[in-house]
């Protein structure tokens, strides 16, 4: 296990202090192992004009690499009492997360995908199946407002699989024809405020047709979502799919 560290505004380096922190979390995931440690600057503000694609090398289930925001003026290496919330990773277009045979786990990330003009684009985690991922206390924002552009937990390719577990995070959509298309084994639990903002999708989660998969929802205030609007929908066409 190693400890690495990453900020926006750093000179750039190895990663192994923070005054050589990497400058991005592509550049630190690259290379690291199962169990290894990357700690975020809370004042971390990574603005990419791409699409973004965050891997790790194999860890899988039982030894994930660890992805948390942690306070830059706190413990080296970080302790429980350093985490927070508030590091930002924006995309101008799409983002894509964890790789196969691969095991993440993320703490207090707000992610943003898009810009207001941009359309088509998808936010997908994981990108790749045989994957797990797991978000505490992450948000994920979609900042276009095409009704195009969908956040998919799960790649909606058939047999890709993965398993995804959402600990109080929310999500917000730019546009009332988005929505989150759900593909993999989904564990959502323990939110608050699961959408956030004002835009509510007609459907906010919805199964993809004959590719199986499965969302437990646990703990989840829907309170705010408006008359006429639903939280998911179960279709026929949705074969081997249970909420």
């Amino acid at each position: 296990m190693a400890n690495y560290y990453v900020h926006s505004a750093a000179a750039g380096g190895n990663g192994t202090t923070w005054a050589l922190a990497y400058k991005t979390l592509a550049l630190a995931l690259a290379g690291k192992v199962g169990g290894d440690n990357i700690w975020i600057a809370h004042d971390h503000d990574e603005a990419n004009a791409g699409a973004l694609t965050f891997g790790a090398p194999s860890g899988g289930f039982g030894n994930p690499v660890k992805v948390c925001c942690v306070d830059r003026a706190g413990s080296v290496p970080p302790v429980a009492a350093d985490f927070r919330t508030t590091a930002k990773i924006n995309s101008a277009l799409g983002i894509s997360i964890g790789v196969a045979n691969s095991g993440i786990y993320y703490e207090g990330i707000n992610f943003t995908a898009g810009v207001a003009s941009a359309a088509a684009l998808n936010f997908i985690f994981p990108h790749v199946g045989n994957c797990y991922l797991r978000f505490d206390n992450c948000t994920f924002y979609m900042a276009s407002t095409s009704g195009s552009c969908i956040f998919k937990l799960g790649n909606g390719t058939s047999g890709a699989g993965g398993l995804v577990e959402l600990n109080n995070c929310g999500f917000q959509f730019g546009h009332i024809n988005q929505y989150i298309e759900v593909s993999a084994t989904v564990r959502w639990r323990n939110t608050a405020v699961p959408l956030l903002g004002a835009i509510y999708p007609f459907i906010a989660l919805r199964p993809v047709s004959n590719m199986g998969g499965s969302l437990e929802m646990t703990g989840l205030d829907f309170s705010a979502v408006p008359s006429g609007k639903n939280i998911t929908t179960l279709g026929a066409a949705a074969t081997a799919f249970k909420i």
